[in-house]
């Protein structure tokens, strides 16, 4: 379980807010369709990547 404070709770933060604040609104010819969505991260430490999975359909 991920808890405020925590840098995979922050990444995980990051990564949705950067999804849903910018990066739908640059993805044309689909549409956001609701959840489930979903954050992958993996490695561990300094060396953190994340990874959004949002359902989307094509217009």
């Amino acid at each position: 379980m991920l808890s405020q404070g925590d840098d995979t709770y922050s990444l995980s933060e990051s990564v949705i807010n950067e999804t849903f604040g910018s990066v739908l609104g640059q993805v044309s010819g689909y549409a956001y369709v609701g959840g489930p969505n979903g954050v992958s991260i993996t490695g561990s430490g300094d060396n953190l990547n994340a990874k959004m999975f949002v359902p989307v359909v094509q217009q």
